[in-house]
């Protein structure tokens, strides 16, 4: 099977959700247009315009919702497979296209996550990871997590 591609959220001084049973990034608060409640047992949950680490299911089913009538995807987490939401494919009422392609995720299996780089920053850290295309993060006491524009991670000392 192979590692799977773990990817991050965009913007490190934006508060983030990640998945509750693995810890991975699953959605930046930027990226939040609605929060409200679903299924039948009226669950908190959250909508998101993007997330990250996030995968469908094959398989697209037709659901009656108190909003309309909607064709939905489950998804779940890209690292620890748990079940997280659904996909709105399609909405057949005209004032619920909004949905569309949008993710709808159960808050109870998500946390919130303080963000990466607090404040503005000053000095040689943040002029440093600028210089070296990235952006250096704290980690580890003396070393240092780099994150480049593309989303990957390594560590520096």
């Amino acid at each position: 099977m192979g590692r799977p591609f773990l990817e991050y959220t965009d913007d490190d001084r934006q508060a983030r959700y990640t998945c509750a049973h693995c810890n991975c990034d699953i959605g930046s608060t930027s990226a939040v247009t609605w929060t409200g409640y679903m299924g039948p047992r009226s669950e908190p949950a959250i909508l998101f315009t993007t997330t990250v680490n996030c995968e469908q299911s094959s398989s697209q089913r037709e659901e009656r919702l108190s909003t309309g009538v909607f064709t939905l995807q489950d998804v779940k987490c890209r690292i620890c497979q748990m079940w997280l939401g659904w996909l709105y494919v399609t909405a057949n009422n005209m004032d619920q296209k909004f949905k569309e392609g949008k993710v709808l995720l159960q808050r109870s299996l998500l946390s919130r996550a303080r963000p990466r780089i607090v404040g503005a920053g000053s000095g040689s850290d943040m002029e440093a990871g600028a210089q070296h295309g990235g952006l250096l993060l704290p980690c580890i006491p003396g070393q240092m997590l780099r994150r480049q524009a593309a989303g990957l991670l390594w560590m520096t000392t």
